[in-house]
Order: structure tokens, then sequence, then C-alpha cells
């Protein structure tokens, strides 16, 4: 689902998922179906920054575990190519300590992937007011 156009057909702003699970990319393609023109799903790291520099979208949907580079070692590249994109880092972790790493390297949200359903939409929505927004975890995730 790679395109080259830079303006977006659908109107909607442009995403990319990154995500070493095919399951996932088609998971996330369709909770951003109604929002977002997917422009790109890539499996690796060093795929994203490719993706992130050919389509400049607006929001990017990234696993913290990749090959080849991982999605905390992507974030300070990716924010310096698109300052002012959305970044939102998913993973099965739940750690806090994890989620303020994310966030100090510039993501504007930590979503954990069993939540994906109930917290992409709320993810979008804090990070577009400024907001960093943490998925809820179990009390013992990490301090």
């Amino acid at each position: 689902m790679t395109s080259m156009c830079s303006i977006p057909k659908s109107g909607h702003p442009r995403a990319v998922i990154a995500d070493d699970h095919a399951f996932v990319r088609r998971a996330v393609t369709g909770l951003l179906a109604s929002t977002h023109e997917v422009v790109a799903t890539v499996g690796d790291g060093e795929a994203l920054l490719e993706a992130a520099r050919n389509h400049e979208p607006d929001l990017l949907i990234v696993d913290i575990n990749m090959p080849r580079l991982s999605g905390l070692e992507a974030l300070p590249q990716l924010r310096s190519l698109l300052p002012n994109a959305l970044i939102i880092i998913i993973t099965v972790t739940e750690d806090q300590t994890l989620a303020r790493q994310a966030s100090a390297l510039g993501a504007n949200a930590f979503v954990l992937k069993s939540r994906l359903a109930k917290d992409l939409t709320r993810a979008m929505s804090a990070a577009a007011e400024g907001d960093i927004y943490v998925s809820p975890m179990s009390k013992h995730a990490g301090s």
C-alpha cells in the first residue's frame, strides 16, 4: 500500500504505519481508514525513515521494536525530518520508563497494542492538542 503521491487523494491527512507484524499494520490501517490516507506501511525502521522522507506524512504510527532500526532509535531522525508530524509509538510492553523515554525523544503518544482500538483516537486527539498521551498501565508497569 505504498503510494508515491505527495498530495492525498482523499483530502485526509497522510499517515505512515511501521510495525514488523503485517496483521498489526492491517489493523492500524483499518482504524485510520475514515480519518487518514495511509500512504505507506513498512516493516522495519530503515523503511520507516525512507517512507517518512518520501511521503512527509502528518501522522506516523511506529512500533517500538522493529528490525534494522527500532522505533526509539528512529524517533530523533523522524522528529528532525518532520517537526510538526504526530508520532505515536505502539508497543506490547507496559513500561512507564519506555513511555517517558519515547516522549523525551519526540513521541507525542505511547499506546499499548492491547488498547489500540480504545486509545488510538484518544492519542491522536491529545497529540493534536499538544498533550502527551500514554495508555493506562497496571501499577507495576515499570516506574
